[in-house]
């Protein structure tokens, strides 16, 4: 057997293990819902009626709960898949608890009652210049700038009027008489 029939033969045989892995003994497709949180290939049950069946067990197969998405925004977290982008119990991986009044949001634990870019929920956005507060978007106007710098003063600020007098007193000769 030549190095490419052994490659050709390896790899079928790979593929076909990991057919083998993804289908039941049944014969039955494993699909799993990740919005509903249900196994698909179980809805329906012998007797016509809908089973809605525990999810599905990934604590020996990890890669069950990842649909190729790099980082992963499903994870096999205590034998159940979680999403870690907005799960305030697993946030970004497994065991990452959120603080009591924070959310997760995008892998991250934030404070939604003050943070700008995740106003009062992920992704709430205030405009430019404007605080959150307490989970809203501040409706006053963000102060104004200050006023320009103006050029200094001419005369000195800290010469008295007295002091300006003598000074045109010595330099007037008239002034002397």
């Amino acid at each position: 057997m030549t190095l490419q029939a052994q490659s050709l033969a390896f790899v079928t045989l790979l593929v076909l293990l990991l057919l083998v892995m993804i289908i039941k003994i049944e014969g039955k497709l494993l699909v799993y819902d990740y919005g509903n949180d249900i196994n698909v290939s179980e809805v329906n049950d012998e007797e016509g009626g809908v089973n809605k069946a525990a999810p599905v067990k990934c604590r020996n197969r990890p890669f069950a709960c990842s649909k190729g998405e790099f980082p992963p925004r499903f994870m096999c977290c205590k034998n159940h898949c979680v999403d870690v982008t907005s799960n305030t119990s697993n946030c970004g991986l497994c065991g990452i608890r959120c603080r009591f009044n924070f959310k997760c949001c995008n892998y991250l634990c934030v404070n939604t009652n003050i943070n700008p870019l995740n106003c009062g929920r992920c992704g709430r956005v205030c405009p430019f210049g404007r605080l959150c507060l307490f989970g809203l978007c501040a409706f006053q106007e963000p102060s104004p700038l200050p006023p320009p710098l103006t050029e200094p003063p001419t005369s000195m600020p800290h010469q008295n009027a007295s002091q300006v007098l003598n000074h045109q007193y010595l330099k007037d000769p008239s002034a002397m008489e």
